[in-house]
């Protein structure tokens, strides 16, 4: 995992065939943290992979590319077709045999940083 190499590929995207607009329609990464003992879901691996990405977006837009959108993947952790519920991408955990739902750090962080506070 690279992240500069996002940031790259959009100025590259951007000086070579000038689109009118750039969107990223998913962007994350599977680590298995569960609930603590508390109940708390500390994923702190995933908030250092999407900050390190999102400011990779914003050199990107600040050498011109244009991009219009940024979009987590995913909201709730989730079925991929290649690995079953093994994989967790979500910002808000998901017990798959009761179907109960805890946010993770990780949707407190990029709530607040998507509303501008951090």
């Amino acid at each position: 995992i690279t992240p500069p190499a996002l940031g790259d590929y959009l100025l590259r995207l951007h000086r070579d065939y000038a689109p009118a607009q750039l969107v990223i329609t998913e962007n994350g990464a599977s680590y298995s943290d569960g609930p603590d003992a508390d109940g708390r879901v500390r994923d702190e691996r995933r908030i250092a992979y999407i900050d390190a990405h999102l400011a990779e977006v914003q050199r990107a837009i600040a050498g011109g590319a244009p991009v219009g959108g940024y979009f987590v993947w995913s909201l709730l952790d989730n079925f991929e077709w290649a690995h079953g519920y093994s994989q967790r991408f979500g910002l808000v955990w998901v017990d798959f045999e009761t179907g109960a739902r805890i946010p993770k750090d990780s949707y407190r962080w990029y709530r607040d940083r998507i509303a501008g506070s951090r």
